[in-house]
């Protein structure tokens, strides 16, 4: 009986460890920032702009005049805005690291010079 306890504890294990490994390969983020200046409003708009500029405009939404949300094929983009703080978050999210990459720091390097 104890050697089928040990088989069976290690079939289960053994299906974790293989389970996890399978969600270890999931898409790539790339994160970035920038300096805002004052006025959420102002942030907002950039930020908007920068999201359409770099091609996400499906499902494309300001939420609470703080988060940019917009999507683009498999990729999705978030930027919240934080002018209290003087700072934006970028988030890009989906296809492979390279590209999400170089999209977050696109939608980043579309903001105005502070």
């Amino acid at each position: 009986m104890a050697r089928r306890a040990v088989f069976g504890a290690s079939v289960i294990l053994s299906g974790v460890l293989f389970a996890s490994g399978a969600f270890a390969a999931g898409p790539a983020m790339s994160v970035n920032w920038t300096d805002v200046g004052p006025s959420q409003d102002d942030c907002v708009r950039n930020a908007s702009d920068a999201v359409k500029k770099n091609g996400f405009t499906v499902n494309f939404e300001v939420i609470s005049n703080r988060t940019i949300y917009g999507e683009r094929g498999p990729m999705t983009a978030a930027v919240r805005c934080v002018a209290d703080k003087g700072v934006a978050f970028v988030a890009v999210a989906g296809g492979d690291g390279k590209e999400t990459g170089q999209l977050a720091t696109a939608i980043r390097d579309a903001f105005p010079s502070q």
